[in-house]
């Protein structure tokens, strides 16, 4: 079931190698630079639900001795918008970028844009052809999927007559694709088809969320990325009259928050302090400071309850801290 050439989820991180002529002869005499600079592009960058993801990179540049900036933004849209961006930091002096990808690059609008860049190599579904290259540090979306249907299944026992509606991310992502597909059959197993599948344009609207509610109320709802699990959350308190369980996947300090409050039933959480450290390391290995083993990495996640929530073992993935 997994398929190591897909990019992924609301959490997929492409590491692009961006490297002018000069940079590569620094490279082959082994002669090291005093200092590099890594920028770092993810969608509604000063959001909570980064925390652990920055502080994984601050420790990373310090370990590394590189400097990483994480670039403002808002909400990325398109290719197009993310391309500007990634073109704007590397203008600016930028020697790697790492990067969230918004959508799947189907019409090849990332490698249109970025056409003119030289001395760069792809080797990426999400970004076709090209002459860049990049390398993957990633949740393991099918497992997170499945995760979510485990834990939902634990918690409610299998049977037809569940009604579960689902709350997902970006699904223009392929890592959302994959989520939305391995959770999909795991509930198919055990005889469960959700009753509805909510979009992130269809949630943000909010009116096809409420006709959805109230036309087909569920018992269950499955928020399959970290805003889809908050505005779970917030659903569950602005609807009084109705009572349904909640699973999740996030880490934002809100949502740990729910959990232990007993709002979400269950919480899948990818180790995103790990994720942040280990692309810096990967980007690293390029310029000589550390040599990379592998080309695409996934990153292990875990399911916590109200119950394992403060468990020692769960708590440095849960509260990390940089050294």
């Amino acid at each position: 079931m997994k398929r190591y050439g897909r990019a992924v989820l609301v959490l997929l991180f492409l590491i692009l190698l961006v490297a002018a002529y000069g940079v590569y002869g620094i490279l082959e005499t082994g002669r090291p630079r005093s200092i590099y600079s890594f920028s770092v592009i993810v969608r509604n960058s000063s959001d909570e639900r980064w925390e652990a993801f920055r502080e994984g990179l601050e420790q990373g540049a310090e370990d590394f001795g590189v400097y990483v900036s994480v670039i403002s933004t808002g909400r990325v849209n398109s290719p197009e918008e993310e391309a500007a961006i990634i073109r704007r930091e590397m203008e600016n002096g930028a020697d790697g970028i790492i990067v969230e990808p918004c959508a799947r690059d189907e019409d090849r609008a990332m490698q249109s844009a970025l056409s003119s860049v030289k001395a760069l190599q792809v080797c990426s579904d999400d970004i076709q052809g090209g002459e860049f290259m990049i390398d993957a540090v990633m949740p393991d979306s099918l497992g997170i999927g499945e995760a979510v249907a485990s834990a939902l299944l634990r918690g409610e026992g299998a049977g037809r007559g569940l009604r579960v509606g689902v709350l997902s991310g970006n699904q223009r992502q392929s890592a959302m694709q994959d989520v939305l597909e391995s959770f999909g059959a795991s509930l198919a197993e055990s005889g469960i088809t959700p009753a509805w599948i909510l979009s992130e344009e269809e949630i943000e609207n909010g009116a096809e969320l409420a006709e959805q509610m109230s036309s087909q109320p569920v018992q269950v709802i499955a928020a399959l990325d970290d805003a889809a699990t908050e505005q779970a959350a917030q659903l569950a308190a602005a609807w009084k009259g109705t009572s349904f369980r909640i699973y999740g996947e996030g880490r934002s300090t809100r949502n740990l928050y729910d959990l232990d409050y007993g709002v979400i039933s269950a919480l899948v959480v990818p180790d995103e302090y790990y994720m942040g450290y280990r692309c810096v390391e990967t980007m690293a290995g390029y310029f000589g400071i550390f040599r990379p083993d592998v080309k695409r990495q996934e990153i292990a996640y875990l399911t916590v309850t109200p119950e394992t929530l403060h468990e020692e073992e769960k708590v440095g993935i849960l509260f990390p801290t940089v050294r």
